[in-house]
């Protein structure tokens, strides 16, 4: 007689959630902002670095660079405000008078 192979009874099938599929899309958001952020950073470096070699942190100066305060500190001897001489015409001077009386009436 022929010997009949035991088989197992079939595993009950279970019932596929969509819950596990919804979440997928999160990872890929993560990486997404952290290839941004990355960028952003690496861009941050490249100004940070520009700038530094402005003002002579990062290795030598390139070029000659003046700073607002050096600018105030050294005027420009060519238009000196006391070498200046402005002439004041007639009829500004009436307008300016006008001015003042009208002040000082008020």
């Amino acid at each position: 007689m022929a010997r009949q192979k035991k088989t197992r009874p079939a595993a009950p099938k279970r019932k596929t959630t969509r819950k596990k599929g919804r979440w997928l899309w999160i990872p890929k958001l993560m990486l997404l902002m952290a290839c941004v952020g990355l960028v952003l950073f690496i861009g941050a470096i490249f100004v940070m670095e520009e700038e530094s070699r402005r003002i002579g942190l990062f290795g030598p100066e390139e070029g000659e660079a003046t700073t607002p305060s050096q600018v105030v500190a050294q005027p420009n001897p060519e238009n000196n405000p006391a070498d200046v001489v402005e002439e004041v015409t007639q009829e500004e001077r009436q307008e300016l008078e006008a001015i003042l009386q009208q002040v000082k009436e008020k």
